[in-house]
């Protein structure tokens, strides 16, 4: 059974939109603002580097959820990407 889940955020922030997308398309470094990810790492390259078929590997601390692989699909620099099985 493959279970699929759809997780949409936003806020309101006094940032450069430039600064908030370096750090959001920056898979690897999502320990550092995602308490709960224990790790990410890039399969595969994209187009641009983390864009659309980046492939990643997102582990989760102990307990919470295990690990999820994610293909980057759709990335609109500097506005969004999406990022699915």
């Amino acid at each position: 059974m493959t279970v699929t889940r759809q997780i949409h955020t936003s806020c309101d922030i006094n940032v450069a939109a430039s600064k908030v997308w370096a750090r959001v398309s920056d898979h690897e470094a999502i320990p550092s603002w995602v308490k709960d990810v224990k790790k990410v790492t890039l399969q595969r390259v994209g187009n641009p580097r983390n864009g659309v078929g980046a492939e990643r590997v997102v582990v989760f601390k102990p307990i919470l959820w295990s690990t999820i692989y994610e293909k980057i699909n759709y990335f609109n620099e500097p506005h969004e990407f999406h990022a699915g099985l």
